[in-house]
């Protein structure tokens, strides 16, 4: 008897359950059972079904209906998991190709990433990442490690080397070590700045193979596991009362072991390297202060806080991930200056069809109430400047339902009437040319109660320039000299005392920053004791004290308005 070809998966079986998957129901719950029940028994050979199906099924486990089709759906994830492994172990390399970089359980990725995450990928998993390539020039490579060797091995180096692939791999002949751990070894012995070493890995252009295995959390695995999954019982909230969800009081952090920071940590880095992205908060991220928080309906927030050594001069840049019912969903990161922050949202792709509006909403609220927030802004990037997936996705009409409007009072203009346009005829769509004029938008949302001036850092850094240009002959190193002796006479600190290193970059820059208020010497102990615990602050291993603080010292932040809008 004739053994019956199994049916193949394809693309309309997908669509078919794409259409129902955000849709809640009894109707739409067997609908999906069914499907999920019928799919196990077909092959999925086509790659394009695959992935869009695994992107499917990774949004139902966000958004589940019930407790049985979450576990179905689960289980189905497995088996696709598994389709994929095939793939992996077999011989069919166009489909291997298909999938590398796609972030899917035993799949590969080859790509570039930051020194820091590299360095981090070989000592947490060192069985995944390995060197694939350098595509820096020979001739630029040398230049490279002639700068960075020892002066003794110049003349050897020069006579023997041809390339960074052929020198690392003489050297593991006599090293327990691997390429890329030579590599990182060699840059981490040569004694310079952490910016200096950033900038010669970037310039060598290396490139790592990645295996995504059952070790490393991917965009099939990669989980959180704190609280009960939420089932929606109904529709998926759509439109959202965004002042009234900021309003609601948010509870304090969850209580966290270091085993759980570093697994928040884990899941942070591996969901953006996935999708070949990283942020400087989640990569650079200080693991101790490390926070989640619980905001309702299945929803997860975690806060990363940079590193002491990767601090910017007086903002601080706090990032976060978001999570649905303990799966990645979202990220991004508040830059906070005073009680003004500028933040963006970048919900994965497989999540676009669900609660985004009440996602990014309530991560606004947390950033609000955490870090006492009365003024956000959304840079023209996140509306679609120079971004055609934000056009695409009418981003500036995310952002305008949840009462961000455009500063710039023509944009301001040209919203409202098309505003007023699509209130008058919902079926009306704002042209990419209209679209494209308002990606130049500079999104705020301002409470309504907060009259109160607003500095950015980057008038402070304007202020900073002009100063060294007009007085110092453009000598930043007179610049630098002064602005510490200014600051160190006002506040009485002693130069290189206990507390204060003037020679750190974080002291230096925080004093520049500082000279700006002239009149440092005349305030009064209260207000020099408020400034002198600024330097302390922002060496904790949060800076959550230190926004707080800033924010507080009303004295420091007129004076740095007035400077700025001097003329």
């Amino acid at each position: 008897m004739k053994k019956e070809v199994s049916k193949t998966l394809t693309l309309k079986d997908v669509h078919t359950l794409e259409k129902i998957c955000n849709r809640f129901g009894k109707q739409t719950i067997n609908e999906k059972k069914k499907l999920l029940t019928d799919f196990p028994k077909v092959l999925v050979e086509k790659v394009t079904a695959l992935k869009e199906y695994h992107d499917c099924l990774l949004f139902m486990l966000a958004y589940p209906e019930n407790k049985e089709l979450y576990q179905i759906t689960f289980l189905e994830l497995q088996r696709l998991v598994g389709a994929v492994k095939n793939i992996s172990e077999g011989n069919n390399e166009t489909k291997k190709l298909q999938l590398s970089a796609s972030g899917i359980s035993n799949s590969t990725i080859t790509a570039g990433f930051s020194f820091d995450l590299v360095k981090w990928m070989t000592e947490t998993f060192p069985e995944n990442i390995s060197f694939h390539s350098c595509d820096a020039d020979v001739a630029k490579q040398k230049e490279i490690f002639k700068l960075l060797l020892p002066a003794i091995e110049r003349e050897a180096f020069e006579k023997n080397f041809s390339s960074l692939e052929n020198w690392l791999s003489d050297a593991v002949i006599h090293s327990k070590k691997n390429m890329l751990q030579l590599l990182i070894q060699f840059l981490e012995s040569v004694v310079m700045s952490i910016e200096l070493r950033d900038y010669f890995y970037d310039a060598l252009q290396i490139f790592v193979d990645i295996k995504v295995d059952d070790h490393l959390p991917s965009r099939s695995s990669a989980r959180i596991n704190h609280g009960d999954i939420f089932f929606h019982s109904g529709e998926l909230i759509k439109k959202v009362n965004a002042p009234e969800i900021h309003s609601q009081k948010i509870l304090p952090p969850l209580k966290l072991t270091h085993k759980e920071k570093e697994h928040l940590n884990t899941v942070a880095k591996c969901s953006l390297l996935m999708l070949l992205r990283e942020t400087d908060p989640v990569t650079y991220s200080n693991v101790e202060a490390t926070e989640l928080h619980d905001m309702g309906r299945g929803i997860k927030i975690a806060l990363y806080y940079l590193s002491k050594d990767r601090r910017l001069p007086v903002e601080s840049y706090v990032g976060y991930i978001a999570f649905k019912n303990n799966i990645p969903v979202a990220y991004g990161g508040g830059w906070i200056f005073g009680n003004f922050s500028r933040i963006g949202v970048n919900v994965f792709a497989p999540f676009r069809g669900g609660e985004s509006a009440l996602l990014f909403s309530q991560i606004l609220r947390l950033y609000k109430q955490r870090f006492n927030i009365s003024v956000f802004e959304a840079e023209p990037y996140q509306i679609g400047k120079n971004n055609s997936e934000g056009i695409k996705s009418g981003a500036f009409w995310f952002y305008y339902r949840l009462s961000f409007r455009p500063s710039q009072q023509e944009l301001f203009n040209l919203a409202e009437e098309e505003n007023n346009k699509i209130q008058k005829d919902k079926a009306y769509r704002t042209e990419e040319k209209i679209l494209k004029k308002l990606a130049d938008s500079f999104m705020v949302l301002r409470d309504e109660k907060f009259s109160e001036k607003i500095i950015s850092t980057l008038e402070t850094s304007e202020a900073i320039t002009k100063i060294i240009d007009e007085n110092f002959e453009g000598n930043r190193l007179s610049f630098s000299n002064y602005s510490k002796k200014f600051v160190s006479d006002s506040l009485k600190i002693k130069l290189k005392s206990r507390s204060f290193n003037f020679d750190s970059k974080a002291d230096t820059d925080l004093s520049a920053f500082l000279s700006l208020a002239k009149n440092l010497n005349e305030w009064s102990e209260t207000d020099k004791q408020k400034t002198l615990q600024l330097f302390q602050l922002k060496e904790l291993d949060s800076e959550f004290k230190y926004i707080h603080a800033l924010q507080k010292h009303k004295k420091l932040l007129n004076e740095l308005y007035k400077a700025v809008h001097s003329k």
